[in-house]
């Protein structure tokens, strides 16, 4: 009587541990990014905040993403390389310009190539609000001028993710002009 116990709670847990593991290999395999929505240089999965992603697009994101709320409510868009396709570097200077968004509020904020926040004595986000209908921010280690600046000191390749709270507009029907340029101004050899 005594065996079967043991044989069952050993059998229990193989199987609680065999879950554990497909569990955290589904979570990790199951990159919504893997599908993305292409929108001139920016990029959007195309589940993300969507009843209609999988229930394995949702852990991922619980886990790996700061994207919390649903598509009718924040849009998220990111972007890792400049206008020739090279992928952003601290060391080089960008200038990110547009025009009036179409949201009703937005952020933009810069990220290190491990997803988090460089370490800044500056802020790492500008919002939105602060801008009028043509900006420009700078990305650089240093600031240059008393525009708007995003610092990318210690931040490796980084990304920048766009954040649009209620969207004028659903995720397929933006276009490359409603959304900010980046262009690469110096980069050293």
């Amino acid at each position: 009587m005594k065996f079967k116990w043991l044989l069952l709670i050993l059998i229990s847990l193989i199987f609680l541990l065999l879950g554990f593991l497909t569990a955290g290999y589904m979570i990790s395999h199951t990159d919504p990014r893997d599908r993305m929505i292409a929108i001139g240089q920016w990029h959007s999965p195309e589940n993300v905040g969507s009843p209609d992603a999988s229930s394995w697009e949702k852990a991922f994101i619980s886990w790996h993403a700061t994207f919390a709320v649903q598509s009718s409510e924040v849009l998220y868009l990111s972007v890792r390389r400049d206008e020739t396709g090279a992928a952003f570097r601290e060391e080089c200077d960008y200038e990110m310009s547009g025009g009036k968004i179409p949201a009703h509020w937005w952020s933009v904020t810069i990220y290190n190539a491990d997803g988090f926040l460089p370490e800044s004595k500056a802020q790492n986000s500008i919002d939105g609000g602060v801008t009028n209908d043509s900006w420009k921010i700078r990305i650089s280690r240093t600031k240059t001028d008393g525009g708007l600046w995003l610092p990318s000191k210690n931040a490796g390749e980084f990304n920048l993710l766009l954040r649009l709270y209620v969207p004028l507009k659903k995720l397929p029907d933006w276009k490359a002009e409603d959304l900010p340029l980046i262009r690469r101004v110096s980069c050293p050899a």
